[in-house]
């Protein structure tokens, strides 16, 4: 054999799973197919986590237990509940790891925030400096080990195919940084590769639709989540497909920049809008609280699409709609931006914006008439003013992600799994290449990509290190966490 394990990408999950594996001695083959590591770790910035010593100092009362509730009721029940309780136990240790790592996290957290459905408890945190302290922190930790002959890195280096012989996998077929085809074989390996929402092809084959973002990295294509097919490994969360609110695109198309996002949550700022469809009828109450409630709604509409609808009265008096540009500089612009639309009547601003006009007419009308009689059919609450004095605005918004709902079926060892349950000898799975259905069904929660990632990592480096662990891996990882 060439190594005890064999990691294959050196991201969220896979840095941590290598540097706990040589911890114990092991010797491990980590490999990446770009010229840095990290993955999209450079770019997370939450972590959740429940029971921490952040909490405790600051008299929060939290348990893994509520953790766990919280996100299975926002999973809607369709969370894999084995490998949601191993996130969710695991976190905290996770969290005090990094800080005996040398990461900093910020003295203000945990904090409640609203970039998804927000917990009821504050137990989301993140490092001074985001993401890139987290790697910067593993990569001093790999260089270490680097040093030991511990680890052996290789950037540039890219999964062909997994090695398959009588029914377990065997080792790796990769492609280096000189273009040569090589084979290396371990006793274990684990995938840690990501998702696949830069892959248009395997996202259009995945969920119907064109991938309209484009956020994800460049490698975020999949490769891993293939080679574990080609062996016979099942998929999880077909069901899985869902998609944010508010982001408004700099122009028509598939793989589109978002250009700003639209302030539609009543815990930063009460609307004095209205949100419909194409069809021209509203179809959540705008002072509806739950970002998870206007993202199910999102998901019913013709194109994934709305608009958000005012007046110039509106536009003067009401306070700042956008909530983040991503553009430097960007104001708002409605001769200058593809996706903003304003016109003297409102049978014009439907034809710009590609609304139904009578829907629209329509709509305005009894909303209107609801605002002077203080009742809303929708059960809307703040309604400052009528939408009536000329001329009239709309703000197209899409239905956009970037994660990956899709992953390989894994258990609480984190074994990948064939269809039927079974596991594939030697073959473990961490970190997106699992899928976001996994761990918050068809719902979003803070931290619950990246902290689970390094969790993952973390076990499978402690429990893999060595490669006759046939017997008692359950046992193990229970007792890890």
């Amino acid at each position: 054999m060439d190594a005890d394990f064999i990691v294959v990408g050196a991201g969220t999950a896979g840095l941590p799973a290598a540097i706990c594996a040589a911890e114990r001695g092991a010797t491990v083959l980590l490999f990446d197919g770009e010229t840095e590591i990290g993955g999209t770790l450079r770019y997370a910035r939450e972590l959740s986590a429940a029971g921490t010593q952040q909490q405790q100092k600051s008299d929060i009362a939290d348990s893994p237990d509520a953790h766990f509730a919280e996100v299975l009721t926002l999973a809607k029940g369709e969370a894999n509940e084995a490998v949601l309780r191993l996130a969710v136990d695991n976190a905290a240790d996770t969290i005090a790891w990094l800080e005996r790592l040398g990461v900093r996290i910020d003295p203000e957290t945990p904090q409640i925030v609203f970039n998804h459905e927000a917990y009821k408890t504050p137990r989301t945190y993140w490092a001074v400096d985001g993401g890139s302290e987290i790697v910067a922190a593993l990569a001093r930790r790999i260089a270490h080990f680097e040093k030991s002959g511990h680890i052996r890195l290789r950037l540039g280096t890219s999964c062909r195919s997994l090695l398959y012989r009588d029914g377990a996998v065997t080792g790796v077929s990769v492609r280096d940084a000189e273009g040569r085809d090589r084979r290396y074989y371990a006793g274990k390996v684990l995938l840690s590769t990501g998702g696949y929402a830069a892959n248009q092809l395997l996202y259009r084959h995945f969920h119907g639709v064109d991938q309209i973002l484009d956020w994800a990295p460049h490698y975020a294509r999949g490769s891993g989540l293939e080679a574990a097919l080609d062996v016979g490994a099942g998929l999880t969360g077909e069901n899985g497909f869902n998609l944010s609110f508010g982001a408004v695109m700099d122009g028509n198309g598939p793989a589109r920049k978002i250009l700003c996002r639209l302030n539609t949550l009543p815990q930063l700022r009460q609307p004095w809008e209205i949100i419909v469809n194409s069809e021209g009828k509203r179809f959540i109450r705008e002072d509806e609280p739950s970002i998870d409630a206007q993202e199910q709604a999102l998901m019913h509409q013709p194109g994934y699409c709305g608009f958000m609808l005012f007046d110039d009265r509106i536009h003067r008096e009401a306070p700042d709609r956008m909530r983040k540009w991503y553009v430097p500089d960007a104001t708002e612009d409605f001769e200058r931006h593809a996706w903003f639309f304003s016109a003297g009547t409102l049978e014009e601003l439907a034809d710009a914006a590609g609304i139904d006009a009578s829907g629209l007419e329509t709509t305005v009308r009894r909303y209107n008439e609801a605002q002077v009689h203080g009742s809303d059919p929708l059960g809307r609450q703040h309604m400052p003013a009528p939408i009536a004095t000329p001329p009239f605005y709309a703000i197209r918004f899409q239905g956009c992600n970037v994660i990956s709902p899709i992953g390989i079926l894994t258990d609480a060892t984190l074994r990948a799994l064939r269809a039927n349950g079974e596991a594939i000898p030697n073959l473990y799975v961490a970190g997106e290449i699992i899928g976001s259905c996994q761990l918050m069904g068809r719902s979003a929660a803070g931290g619950m990509m990246a902290t689970p990632a390094l969790s993952f990592g973390r076990l499978l480096g402690e429990t893999l290190a060595f490669t006759r662990l046939d017997r008692s891996e359950t046992q193990q990882l229970t007792e890890t966490g």
